[in-house]
């Protein structure tokens, strides 16, 4: 090939026949090169925010979705073995009633977006004394097989490990948000992740954040 002619092709970004295959063997072998890992991540990102939760209040949605969770008032350990999986914090986290986690349990179809809003956070805030200082390293768990407040029979979002409460001292339910609760950029980071804030709107529970609609 003469050098003016692969000039032309570099400035025009075309590609010869000849080289065309040679270009589709290196990218199976080696990964295409206009491909970043940020760009991944960001559409990676759009997925989640994309995903369908189901509706809380329709226990038909939330069981189609997520299985059912409940075995005689406990976690059916059957259900728990095909659905629940671990998440390490992206930074040192506690409860709010003083043990360090060191793991966070979810239902494995929402982990991804919950464990994508821990590391928003902890980008958003830089450090782990920032992150302490706006309390957003105390949680109140998220797995746990309980009945919704004032209801008798519709199990919690916590039930199905689609939820997560945070800093529950400082946010207590039923309360709406209000200046020294959760600071709103931190609500905003779990909300672009797809998830669902209970302080939004004038909704009355703000450490909750959960992984259904209402």
């Amino acid at each position: 090939m003469r050098p003016k002619w692969i000039a032309r092709a570099l400035l025009s970004r075309r590609w010869p026949e000849s080289l065309k295959s040679t270009k589709r063997r290196w990218t199976t072998f080696f990964g295409s090169p206009q491909r970043s890992a940020p760009e991944s991540a960001f559409r990676e990102r759009k997925r989640i925010s994309a995903m369908h939760w189901p509706n809380e209040r329709k226990v038909e949605e939330l069981i189609a979705f997520y299985g059912d969770p409940v075995l005689h008032s406990s976690v059916d350990p059957g259900w728990e073995r095909e659905n629940i999986v671990d998440l390490a914090p992206p930074y040192a986290m506690r409860y709010s009633w003083g043990p360090p986690v060191t793991r966070l349990r979810f239902h494995r179809k929402c982990r991804d977006a919950f464990g994508e809003a821990l590391l928003a956070i902890k980008r958003l805030y830089g450090s782990q004394k920032n992150i302490e200082a706006h309390r957003l390293h105390l949680t109140g768990g998220s797995l746990m097989v309980r009945l919704m407040r004032g209801s008798t029979k519709r199990w919690s979002i916590h039930s199905y490990g689609a939820a997560l409460d945070i800093d529950p001292e400082h946010n207590p339910f039923p309360s709406k948000w209000r200046p020294g609760f959760i600071p709103l950029e931190a609500a905003r980071a779990f909300q672009d992740c797809g998830l669902i804030w209970r302080g939004a709107e004038g909704d009355c529970d703000p450490m909750h954040f959960q992984a259904s609609t209402r």
